[in-house]
């Protein structure tokens, strides 16, 4: 299901024609901003809120009526930890992933997806370090449906606006996904309005520790999908 950004106050669209470096720049400080937040932020807090994000989401249709949960294991500061969701699901037979990162920030990232077996002794590093499924990837276009994306990020608006680490394999990824996708935020991690390019794919949904947040969703217009961000091996 292809979105485009909304055109609001909270959301900075490049203008066509313009060169999008002003943005990028803005993205690169608003990841150093954010990751500052995040090694500030107290743990405990962290591990409360990331536990009230699982619940509140695990409580939602969105999850109860997911028949495939597309996941990830934190690796950020930046990120609540989804690891309470990825073990219901997989204890409770809903088809669960991880995603599997190829690619050079230099060239292009790609996410392909492998299934999460509920060990992590089944588990390898992968790209950058960030561990990911062994064996063989699936086909995403044969997921069973309705399937629930959990989106990581820096940072999100209420709108559904992200900002990533500057890869855009999500990017690239959910502009083709027909599920449902829930940006996973802690309280620090929703802003009042981001800097977005056009091909900047807003989540349908925020999950947050005061609850689930419902976004605007439109059509994306095509554009580049890769720019310099927080690479972990920078």
């Amino acid at each position: 299901m292809n979105r485009r950004v909304p055109n609001t106050p909270g959301v900075l669209m490049a203008a066509q024609g313009i060169d999008p470096s002003p943005i990028r720049q803005r993205k690169a400080l608003l990841r150093q901003e954010q990751k500052a937040r995040a090694e500030a932020a107290d743990a405990r807090q962290l591990r409360l809120e990331s536990l009230a994000i699982s619940a509140k989401l695990m409580e939602h249709s969105l999850f109860q009526r997911a028949k495939a949960v597309l996941g990830f294991i934190k690796s950020f500061p930046e990120e609540p930890d989804p690891s309470l969701i990825l073990a219901f699901a997989h204890n409770y037979r809903i088809a669960t992933f991880l995603p599997k990162l190829s690619g050079s920030p230099k060239k292009t990232i790609h996410i392909t997806w492998g299934s999460w077996t509920g060990n992590k002794k089944h588990l390898r590093p992968g790209k950058f370090g960030i561990p990911e499924p062994v064996g063989p990837t699936v086909d995403t276009a044969s997921l069973p449906m309705p399937a629930l994306c959990l989106v990581p990020g820096v940072a999100f608006t209420r709108e559904g606006a992200r900002l990533g680490r500057g890869g855009g394999y999500y990017d690239r990824f959910l502009a083709e996904f027909p599920g449902d996708t829930v940006g996973m935020a802690f309280s620090f991690s929703i802003v009042e309005s981001l800097p977005t390019e056009s091909h900047d794919i807003p989540v349908g949904w925020l999950a947050t520790p005061e609850g689930i947040i419902p976004c605007r969703r439109q059509d994306p217009e095509p554009g580049p999908l890769q720019e310099p961000g927080l690479w972990p091996d920078e």
